[in-house]
């Protein structure tokens, strides 16, 4: 099986390697959260490698998920005992589409007709796989960044855990081969800032479910796109 990886995936690999052993020296919370998000970045390297046989596909999938998941293991994720109300879901979604809107411009194009024809249609199973990334990894990256890393270190740092949330959810898409073909600098900084506003969500909610939510919201824009590609002859006239 041939490994296949990128300079950017090394580089945060020893960036996570040397923050670990830093704060093995001050907090254990921290410590396990960057052990756990070592573990996910390996997986990232590995996954892509396990191809050439049947049921490949499955396989991978199952594997983009475990490294998210291992947090049940410790017992989260955990719901505070927040008081909470429709108007905090309300102002998370709000913001969101702000957020969106301010992309306005640079989301545009992906609706375009003309742009829609020229791009190669897909089939239903990469459909079906656009499905999966954009609201699978909105369930279980928040399951890990809002519902384990947050509860994790937000005893000990309080707010600043939602910087460390943002920080690592912003490093893991710059280890994403998909990210790193398609981002550019300004899809880091807005994912950095949907991560703060669904940080302050989980700490004003107590509930990861409801930033699943809101991250489902924001990834919605990417399966309209997909679902153009896969019916257009509904949405290109000739």
């Amino acid at each position: 099986m041939k490994i296949y990886y990128t300079k950017l995936q090394l580089y945060n690999l020893l960036i996570t390697f040397c923050m670990l052993v830093i704060f093995s020296q001050f907090s254990k919370e921290v410590t396990t959260c960057f052990f756990m998000f070592l573990l996910v970045l390996l997986f990232q390297i590995l996954t892509p490698s396990v191809r050439g046989f049947r049921f490949d596909w499955y396989i991978r999938c199952f594997l983009v998920v475990v490294p998210y998941s291992l947090p049940f293991l410790f017992g989260y994720p955990h719901s505070f005992n927040t008081s909470f109300s429709v108007w905090k879901v309300f102002l998370m979604i709000i913001l969101i589409l702000l957020l969106l809107g301010i992309q306005y411009k640079r989301i545009r194009p992906l609706f375009d007709k003309d742009i829609i024809a020229f791009l190669p249609r897909i089939n239903k199973y990469e459909f079906g796989y656009s499905l999966f990334t954009a609201y699978g990894s909105a369930i279980f990256q928040e399951l890990f960044y809002r519902g384990f890393v947050l509860s994790i270190t937000l005893p000990t740092l309080g707010y600043y855990s939602v910087l460390i949330s943002a920080l690592l959810f912003v490093s893991d898409h710059f280890g994403n081969r998909h990210a790193a073909k398609n981002f550019e600098i300004q899809d880091y900084i807005y994912h950095f800032v949907l991560s703060i506003i669904l940080g302050l969500t989980f700490i004003s909610t107590g509930k990861w479910e409801i930033c699943a939510l809101g991250h489902a919201i924001y990834n919605t824009i990417y399966v309209v796109h997909r679902y153009m590609l896969f019916k257009k002859e509904v949405f290109v006239t000739t």
